[in-house]
């Protein structure tokens, strides 16, 4: 198995949140690049790409580094923030970068179909810690399997995950259930936050090997949707 991911973190100056604006540079379509580590501005957030994994210490082991590299490139009066959801002040969010909200819409595995974009217009801003997922090519053409991933991750790592990131806000605007993207190289799970990304690596990878493995060999049908959501 092999796993990534790209986790937006928040910036405080002096106990308040901060715009990540113009202190990282980089941007979706070019991020900066820190030996392995590339670095971005989104939205408010700043935000590191990780090579893809192929063990859990792996995994720790850049998602670590990732950290490490922007507390490093970060003034000295700042501090990041590892939070699911962060109110600015508003003087903030004037700027066109502020607001501007994510550029793909995410498909949603149990609803099937896509997601309309969220307006951001009010002081909140939410972070990512999404899950990219390496999938054979096989398996990336057969909708129904993935799918059917999806829905298990949200059993597998959404659902525990309450336990760890309490974030109730965010869950009912970014964090629902089924949500995920295709990518040439397989899936992005986007419905959990960033609370994963020191201190809960190992639960992450145990559950994407566990949902994988429950994907192939159990069909997940739509009675199990009213079960995923009295939680999520």
């Amino acid at each position: 198995m092999i796993i990534g991911s790209d986790p937006e973190l928040f910036v405080k100056r002096k106990g308040e949140f901060v715009p990540a604006i113009g202190l990282f540079g980089g941007d979706k379509d070019n991020p900066v690049q820190h030996g392995e580590i590339g670095v971005q501005e989104d939205n408010v957030m700043v935000e590191f790409n990780i090579p893809p994994c192929s063990s859990e210490q792996m995994l720790r082991d850049y998602m670590h580094l990732g950290f490490n590299t922007i507390n490093n490139l970060l003034p000295s009066d700042h501090e990041l923030a590892i939070v699911s959801t962060a109110e600015f002040n508003p003087k903030y969010l004037k700027s066109k970068k502020a607001r501007e909200s994510g550029c793909d819409p995410d498909i949603d595995a149990w609803e099937m179909g896509f997601r309309r974009s969220i307006p951001m217009t009010d002081n909140f801003r939410y972070s990512g810690g999404h899950v990219h997922i390496q999938l054979s090519e096989d398996e990336m053409d057969d909708f129904d399997f993935v799918i059917n991933l999806v829905r298990s991750l949200d059993i597998h790592l959404a659902v525990p995950a309450t336990k760890y990131d309490k974030d109730v806000r965010r869950r009912n605007k970014y964090g629902k259930p089924g949500a995920y993207r295709d990518k040439p190289y397989g899936i992005e799970y986007r419905s959990l936050s960033n609370f994963w990304i020191k201190d809960y690596i190992g639960f992450i990878w145990d559950g994407v090997h566990k949902a994988y493995e429950y994907a192939k060999e159990v069909e997940i049908t739509e009675d199990r949707k009213k079960e995923v959501y009295s939680i999520l």
